[in-house]
C-alpha cells in the first residue's frame, strides 16, 4: 500500500501548534491499593514517542494508543493506530513508546496490540521493555511475550501481546527496539501498562544522591559526575552535602567518607525543586517553553532574569525569565541536543506539594538543528 508522508518546510523559526501538558502533581498520600495486585497504570502517565511527529497515514494523536479502542485483528483501519513512519529513505536503529509518570511505580506487565502492519513497516524486528530508573531507561530482564511476538510481519494487524517481565520500579516505562520494514516503523494499536504503587516513601536524606535510602559509594559517583557535568543533574537537597551552595567534588568526597563510616556534617540545603525534561527523541537546535504554575500551591525562586533556574544542556545558550506565575525559557544551540534529556531544574520555595495540576507546560517553538518544524514531549519532575 503506498505511504504518503506530510512534506516539511524548512523554517528556522518555524512556529508549531502549542502542544499543552497538563502536569499533575499526586498528593501526599499514595494511592491505596493491594500491594500485590497490579492496576492499570495506562491513564496516570504523560505518552512519550521516539517520533513525536509522523509523517504517514496514521493517526497523528498519539492519545489514541490509550483510548480504550480495539480493533479486531485484521483490521485494517490506518487511523485506529499510531505508527512512527517518517519516509522510505529513513534508516532508523531503534523505536520506542510508552508512558512517563510523576512518581515511581513497580511495572509488572504490558499489553501491547500492534496497530496496522504495511508492506515496508508497521512491527518491530526486536522487542523488549525498557523502564527509566533513577532518569536511566533500563531494559528489563525476564522478558517473555504471550503469544511469542514474531519480530517480523505475520501479515496480522492488530494482534495483542502480553508482555511480562521482573518488576522493576521507576517513572517511565515503554516498549523499545529494532523498527522493522524497509521504512523502519512501527505501530501500536493500545499500549496497556500495569504496576503497583510505591510502598512509603524514603525520606530525603543529604548524601543519599539515588534516593535508595543508603550512603554508598554510588552516591558519591553520581555526585562527582555532577561535580563535572551540570548536566548529569543531583538534587541539592540530597548533594550539596557542604551545604555551600552547587554541587563540587568535596560533596562527593564527603559522600564517600560518609560511606565508610566517617563522621560527616551534613549540610544539604532544605530546598525542592523541579526538573524539565524532553522526554521524546527528538534532535533539537532551538526550544522554547512557557510554564504556567499559577495552580502550584508554592512558588519559584526569585524573580524575572534572577529566577533561580539553571540549564542542564551544556551545549545550549539558555535565558530564563519569570514574570508573574509564568516562567518562560529559551535553549539555542548550533550542535544540538537530542532527547530524552533533562534540560534544567529550578528551586521551589515549598518543600512539599500535595496539590494538582501544577504546571501546564507549552512548547511555543520548537526546530531541529537542521530547522525543521519539531513537536517536543516535554515533562516536568519533582525532586
Amino acid at each position: 500500500m503506498a505511504r504518503i508522508q506530510q512534506p516539511h518546510t524548512p523554517k528556522r523559526t518555524a512556529r508549531i501548534a502549542a502542544v499543552v501538558l497538563t502536569v499533575l502533581i499526586s498528593a501526599s498520600s499514595p494511592i491505596t491499593a493491594d500491594a500485590q495486585a497490579p492496576i492499570d497504570l495506562t491513564q496516570l502517565g504523560t505518552t512519550v514517542a521516539r517520533i513525536a511527529a509522523p509523517g504517514g497515514g496514521g493517526n497523528k494523536n498519539i492519545e489514541i494508543i490509550r483510548d480504550g479502542d480495539k480493533p479486531p485483528v485484521g483490521s485494517i483501519s490506518s487511523a485506529r493506530s499510531y505508527d512512527t513512519y517518517l519516509g522510505s529513505a529513513v534508516n532508523r536503529v531503534d523505536d520506542w513508546i510508552g508512558y512517563v509518570f510523576i512518581q515511581d511505580y513497580t511495572f509488572t506487565g504490558v499489553v501491547f496490540q500492534e496497530g496496522r502492519e504495511f508492506a515496508d513497516g508497521g512491527w518491530f524486528s526486536s522487542l523488549t521493555v525498557q523502564v527509566r530508573v533513577n532518569g536511566v531507561w533500563t531494559t528489563v530482564s525476564g522478558f517473555a511475550s504471550s503469544p511469542p511476538y514474531p519480530n517480523a510481519a505475520d501479515g496480522q494487524s492488530f494482534e495483542s501481546y502480553n508482555l511480562t517481565f521482573t518488576a522493576l520500579t521507576g517513572d517511565g516505562i515503554r516498549i523499545y527496539g529494532d523498527p522493522g520494514g524497509t521504512s523502519n516503523f512501527i505501530s501500536v494499536g493500545e499500549l496497556e501498562v500495569f504496576g503497583t504503587p510505591p510502598g512509603p516513601a524514603v525520606p530525603v536524606e543529604c548524601g543519599d544522591a539515588n534516593g535508595d535510602g543508603t550512603i554508598t559509594a554510588p552516591d558519591g559517583l553520581r555526585i562527582l559526575k555532577n561535580a563535572v557535568d551540570p548536566a548529569a543533574f543531583c538534587p541539592p537537597n540530597r548533594c550539596d552535602i557542604d551545604g555551600i551552595g552547587g554541587v563540587t567534588a568535596t560533596d562527593a568526597f564527603l559522600a564517600l567518607e560518609a560511606s565508610v563510616g566517617l563522621p560527616v556534617s551534613m549540610q544539604c540545603p532544605n530546598v525542592t525543586g523541579v526538573v524539565f525534561a524532553v522526554d521524546s527523541g527528538e534532535s533539537l537546535g532551538a526550544l522554547q517553553l512557557e510554564v504556567d504554575f499559577s495552580s502550584m500551591p508554592g512558588d519559584l525562586v526569585g524573580n524575572g532574569a534572577n529566577v533561580s533556574c539553571q540549564s542542564l544542556v551544556n551545549t545550549a545558550t539558555v535565558v530564563f525569565n519569570r514574570s508573574g506565575k509564568t516562567l518562560r525559557m529559551s535553549f539555542a544551540s548550533t550542535s544540538g541536543f537530542t532527547g530524552p534529556l533533562q534540560i534544567a531544574y529550578c528551586d521551589l520555595t515549598q518543600p512539599t506539594l500535595v496539590t494538582a495540576p501544577a504546571f501546564s507546560i507549552t512548547v511555543v517553538d520548537a526546530v531541529s538543528i537542521t530547522g525543521f518544524a519539531a513537536a517536543p514531549f516535554v515533562s516536568a519532575n519533582l525532586f
